[in-house]
């Protein structure tokens, strides 16, 4: 009796322990990987089968661009128990044969039985090299797809490349600065040989009309990372198709890593964002065209002189020609006088012949100034576009000093009061620039000058002017900036100049993001120590402005705006608060007319209890976007803002919260 107790405790233990040991294991996702396809196996409840599928022809594959391809295509699975199980078999993964690239999928089997394996793979797609021909530019019709071209979005920029119906269709949604990007470009390289004439030639149309960029050279690694076959041809395409074509000649070394670049940046004026359609993309060899025209001048472009300054006709003066190549421009060559002694405008002009008797006269008025009159960048030996808020400059390689080849700007008045300016610069990547600004009467000129080597990105270049007088900052009146290597060529953007900011009583570092101002416990009336920051120029169409700030916890602040002339100064002013970390101070302006906001002109920021000392820090300002308060106060926080009315009389609706919204 007691074996059978025994044996049935021990059959008991056994099933127990047989339960105890199954076990589950859900199924998992593998990680994309370059190396060998794997495969998973896993277990399940079923006591009878805890084997999974085994999968075959699981290996990466190469297909063709535009080939139709189901990712399942070779993978078959087989199950111990149920045989041929291929038809359970999952892929996950997303392919489209229309793009050139590396696909990545995950295929899942299960059993019967739940048992799951799991295998990974690579489906490269890739130009079929059948469909390469003699063309000099491969797939320029686009009846293969994608093959051949990319698209690059640096510098900021954003868009798309994809092929409808055999037509190139670019979305370009934001266009740099820089107007090389988005770039559209050939990847198969080209042999571009020297001395001989080719033509490009492409159709192209856009939903909305704008300007682009073509080029034809060599993208190099480094600096100066392009070399030009041809200079840039900017075409202004329409929203029809029309054939361009240009030609050119071949002048440097024959070359065998050439491409052909459509550049979509900020070309032109307007309609930078839009989609683009290309399509019969060629550049073949052609016949030379007849030289018939004269040198081409560069460097003479209408200027203003101060009056008893100085002016050379030759001086950033320099002229090339088709047949003959850079040609030598000398006195002789130039006719007419400029007297800087005498108000006036003096025209002169300059007569070149080439090697084939072709000539060219070109004309340039010298004004004589009491003071400067333009506000715009000019080049000499420099190519300028001017924008509506910044300009950008492109330059070539050139033989030479690399003074005389920049860029001026006059600036009509500036105030002394201010021993620092802050100026915005974009210049290429590790390339030196010489940025000056200078003033005085002829012959006892005096300048500033600052060194500054290119980020590829926005720098805010800080030029110290406190080692010039008060009278001497008064007299600045001419901004330079150069390239300070003649051998590289590039694309420097330049935006606006601002005053920095000013302490009285208090001791103020512009870095050029922000000022960072320092105080002591000085006593006395509060008032008498502040900062202040000189406005170029305030739009008074604008009602509401932002300023950043960051004050010592719960010290109390005066922002103050004002403008207006002497003796009839009005401004607008804010109790702020700090709470040591950085706030957003909205000022309503709209208690002053548009006139009275257009000639507002100075910023200043006190500390209202001088027994205290601290560090305050200001971002800057901003015309305000979010929301405005009429007769009620607005605070911005980071995801909400605080609204605070009081009870007054009249009419509810006067009192109110406002906010624009750019596009609905």
């Amino acid at each position: 009796m007691k074996k059978g107790i025994l044996f049935a405790l021990l059959m008991v233990f056994g099933f127990a322990l047989v339960a105890c040991g199954e076990t589950t294991t859900e199924a998992t996702t593998a990680t994309p990987t370059t190396e060998a396809p794997t495969t998973v196996e896993e277990t399940t409840t079923e006591a009878g089968d805890t084997v999974a599928p085994v999968f075959s022809g699981v290996e990466d594959v190469t297909i063709y661009l535009g080939v139709e391809y189901d990712p399942k295509t070779g993978i078959t699975a087989t199950d111990d128990v149920d045989g041929d199980v291929t038809e359970n078999i999952t892929a996950a993964g997303s392919l489209d044969t229309s793009l050139e690239g590396d696909y990545y999928y995950i295929y899942t089997v299960s059993d019967e039985a739940g048992n799951v394996a799991q295998a990974s793979r690579y489906i490269h797609v890739t130009v079929d090299p059948s469909t390469i021909t003699d063309d000099m530019v491969q797939n320029g019709d686009f009846s293969n797809g994608t093959g051949f071209w990319a698209l690059d979005t640096l510098e900021q920029s954003a868009g798309t490349f994809t092929v409808v119906d055999e037509v190139a269709v670019i979305d370009v949604t934001t266009a740099s600065w820089n107007k090389a990007f988005p770039r559209f470009l050939t990847t198969e390289a080209m042999t571009i040989e020297n001395g001989t004439w080719y033509e490009v030639s492409f159709k192209a149309k856009a939903d909305l009309a704008r300007s682009i960029d073509v080029q034809v050279g060599d993208l190099l690694d480094g600096a100066p990372w392009f070399t030009e076959f041809v200079s840039d041809q900017t075409i202004d395409i329409t929203t029809e198709w029309v054939t361009y074509t240009f030609k050119f000649l071949m002048e440097l070394d024959t070359n065998e890593e050439g491409v052909l670049l459509f550049n979509f940046g900020q070309i032109g004026t307007e309609n930078f964002e839009t989609t683009i359609y290309l399509d019969d993309i060629s550049i073949a060899e052609t016949t030379a065209e007849a030289d018939t025209e004269g040198p081409v001048l560069s460097g003479v472009e209408d200027m203003e002189v101060l009056l008893n300054g100085t002016f050379d006709p030759l001086e950033g003066v320099t002229a090339t020609d088709r047949t003959d190549g850079e040609v030598t421009v000398v006195a002789a060559n130039v006719s007419g006088e400029v007297d800087t002694t005498t108000l006036g405008d003096y025209t002169i002009s300059y007569v070149l012949f080439d090697s084939l008797g072709n000539i060219s006269i070109t004309f340039r008025t010298i004004s004589v100034v009491e003071q400067y009159t333009t506000n715009d960048w000019v080049g000499y030996g420099m190519d300028v576009v001017v924008g509506e808020t910044e300009t950008t400059v492109t330059y070539t390689a050139t033989e030479g000093d690399w003074w005389n080849n920049n860029v001026q700007k006059t600036i009509p008045e500036f105030n002394g009061v201010n021993d620092t300016v802050i100026f915005e610069f974009t210049g290429v990547l590790d390339q030196v620039y010489l940025i000056k600004i200078e003033g005085g009467e002829a012959g006892a000129r005096y300048a500033v000058e600052v060194d500054v080597t290119g980020t590829g990105a926005l720098q805010e270049v800080v030029m110290d002017l406190s080692t010039l007088t008060e009278a001497q900052r008064n007299d600045l009146d001419l901004f330079i900036v150069f390239s300070k290597d003649s051998t590289q060529a590039g694309t420097f953007v330049l935006g606006d100049w601002e005053y920095g900011w000013i302490g009285y009583g208090m001791d103020v570092v512009n870095d050029g993001t922000q000022a960072t101002v320092t105080y002591t416990a000085a006593g006395g009336d509060w008032w008498n120590n502040n900062v202040q920051k000189h406005l170029l120029e305030f739009d008074g169409t604008e009602d509401h402005i932002v300023v950043t700030f960051t004050g010592v916890l719960d010290q109390v602040y005066l922002i103050k705006i004002e403008g207006g002339e002497a003796g009839a100064r009005f401004a607008v002013e804010v109790d702020v608060t700090g709470t040591g970390a950085s706030q957003e101070v909205v000022m309503d302006l709209s208690t002053l007319t548009e006139a009275q906001r257009a000639d507002l002109d100075l910023f200043i920021v006190f500390s209202k209890d001088s027994s205290q000392a601290g560090t305050m820090v200001i971002d800057g300002w901003d015309y305000y976007k979010g929301w405005k308060g009429y007769g009620m106060d607005v605070v911005v926080g980071e995801t909400e803002t605080t609204v605070t009315y009081t009870a007054t009389e009249g009419d509810w609706w006067n009192n109110n919260v406002q906010k624009t919204i750019p596009e609905f």
